[in-house]
């Protein structure tokens, strides 16, 4: 594999590029079973499946590479790529992923869920989960 040389200034604002849409990225992810709830509730027209398979298969997908690269975050590989000394390729710990799952059955639950309490219990159940991991890693590091 050939590497392509590029001016360090150049290099540092595309991984700077990358990482801030990195993050910006996953914390729409996060929200993904909160969207088709919000649409619901507002009474928006929208095409309902279209929605719920189109966020299952981003979700999916994601937890896919995750499966397919061990645990890699395929990303940072591509920021380690333009910035080595400053980002560093990292692996995905297993609550990011256990949250990711999480997100996954909470929108497919979300589909076959009719009624608008089990559709609420569901998503309160992922954001309690989510807050309880952030919080057990807070207290971790």
């Amino acid at each position: 594999m050939f590497k392509i040389i590029i001016n360090r200034n150049i290099g540092n604002y595309i991984a700077n590029s990358i990482y801030i849409m990195h993050y910006s990225s996953m914390f729409i992810v996060y929200l993904f079973p909160m969207i088709p709830l919000t649409l619901e509730v507002t009474n928006t027209k929208y095409k309902k499946k279209r929605i719920y398979y189109s966020l299952g298969l981003i979700t999916g997908g994601i937890l896919f590479s995750y499966y397919k690269f061990d645990n890699i975050c395929l990303i940072s590989k591509y920021e380690n790529y333009f910035s080595p000394e400053k980002y560093k390729i990292y692996k995905v710990s297993n609550d990011f992923k256990n949250v990711l799952l999480l997100s996954l059955v909470s929108l497919t639950s979300q589909y076959f869920n009719n009624t608008m309490k089990n559709k609420l219990i569901s998503v309160g159940f992922y954001y309690s989960w989510l807050f309880y991991t952030s919080i057990k890693s807070y207290i971790k590091y």
